[in-house]
């Protein structure tokens, strides 16, 4: 799980999320720590879903103009709950109705936004327990899907899967699986 981001920093527990662990690859270099990069930073809250197809890949998608794959979710409306707005995103965004019941919390994780320049991100991460099928469809803003592998090693070197997946979710998943 995802460690809240208004915990302290502390020993990770196992498949919980380090945000104040030193990463010294050249994608950090290039991409600052959240920390530093988020700390000054305005905000933006989204809630993010984790979809799962049924060899436990992870569904991102591309909104149109843009270059980052990410977690299907996005922004609440005003006075919606975090969970709400992970259910209404995703049937914006993919045609698919959710199971309420079948959508777990996974956790709250501060990082860099993809699209928005030197923007903070609040995530509210969303798990759902049923594998995607065939009916996801781009709708709304979406331009495209895409199926990320967690047993892929070359996952972690991509260049175009947002901080949110790729420095955070991505890894916690592997470390659960």
């Amino acid at each position: 799980m995802l460690k809240p981001a208004s915990e302290p920093a502390s020993e990770p527990a196992s498949g919980t999320i380090d945000e104040t662990a030193a990463d010294t690859t050249a994608e950090t270099a290039a991409n600052p720590a959240p920390e530093t990069a988020a700390s000054t930073a305005p905000e933006i809250t989204v809630s993010a879903v984790v979809l799962r197809g049924r060899n436990g890949s992870v569904l991102h998608v591309r909104k149109q103009h843009t270059t980052m794959f990410m977690l299907p979710g996005g922004k609440p409306e005003p006075a919606e709950s975090p969970f709400d707005c992970a259910i209404r995103e995703v049937r914006e965004e993919l045609g698919l109705e959710l199971d309420p019941a079948r959508l777990k919390s996974f956790g709250t994780v501060k990082t860099i936004a993809a699209n928005e320049a030197n923007t903070a991100l609040i995530a509210h991460v969303f798990v759902y327990a049923d594998p995607v099928t065939g009916d996801a469809a781009p709708q709304a803003e979406i331009a495209e899907l895409e199926f990320v592998s967690l047993a892929d090693p070359q996952t972690q070197h991509r260049k175009n899967l947002a901080p949110l997946s790729q420095q955070h979710v991505l890894p916690a998943l592997a470390a659960t699986a």
